[in-house]
C-alpha cells in the first residue's frame, strides 16, 4: 500500500489503525526560465539547496 496524503498521511493511515508517524520540514521547490548557457549535466546538491536540471534548458532548485 503506497500513503501519498501528503501532509494529512498520517490521519489517512489512521483510518487503517496504522500509526505514521511524521516530521513536517518545510521546504522549497522552483524552476529557473530558460538558461541555455547555465545547462547543468547533473544534480548539484549542497548543503542549503539541490539543483537539477530541468526541461528546456531550465534549473530545478529544491531546498
Amino acid at each position: 500500500m503506497v500513503n501519498c496524503a501528503g501532509p494529512d498521511a498520517g490521519r489517512i493511515a489512521a483510518l487503517a489503525d496504522v500509526s505514521l508517524p511524521l516530521a513536517r520540514i518545510p521546504g522549497l521547490v522552483g524552476e529557473s526560465t530558460p538558461v541555455p548557457e547555465a545547462r547543468l549535466g547533473a544534480i548539484l546538491a549542497t548543503p542549503g539547496v539541490d539543483l537539477r536540471p530541468a526541461s528546456g534548458a531550465r534549473v530545478c532548485s529544491i531546498s
